[in-house]
């Protein structure tokens, strides 16, 4: 589950009106899921923050109703990681840049999103475990309204 907010601006329309090129700001994302593998005792639940996500938009109308949008996010990630089993827990933060290529679909107001996202961010380095990097490869359904 999470939550976006955002702005789409056209900067050059084409085409008729039919496509155009434009920049797509999210200024603020985040979202948490949690998977438990039950037969392990094992918990993971992961928070992903990502502010003034950026990038390059192509919208293709398909009516005057519809449209369909691919756009790319350079996205400076904040995540949180907390593992648990039934003997210890554990718990990494990381920074870094992350990005997301997304294929949506709008009707109306209702815009329907398939968007992957990839990279990785390192954690900091506490008193037992030294810095690494953390995959942040994740798939994520977006089902929002556009105004």
């Amino acid at each position: 589950m999470g939550f976006s907010l955002g702005n789409k601006w056209t900067v050059y329309p084409f085409q008729g009106d039919k496509m155009s090129f434009g920049v797509m700001v999210d200024w603020i994302d985040f979202s948490i899921a949690n998977k438990n593998i039950n037969n392990l005792g094992v918990s993971n639940t992961v928070g992903n923050f990502s502010f003034l996500k950026i990038g390059p938009s192509f919208t293709y109308a398909l009516s005057e109703k519809t449209a369909l949008d691919f756009y790319y996010h350079l996205r400076p990630t904040y995540a949180v990681v907390a593992l648990e089993d039934s003997f210890t827990a554990y718990e990494f933060i990381g920074v870094g840049l992350t990005h997301a290529i997304g294929l949506a679909f709008r009707y109306k107001l209702l815009n329907v999103a398939l968007e992957p996202n990839f990279g990785s961010v390192e954690t900091a380095s506490n008193f037992f475990i030294q810095n690494r990097k953390m995959s942040m490869i994740n798939t994520r359904l977006v089902v929002g309204f556009k105004f």
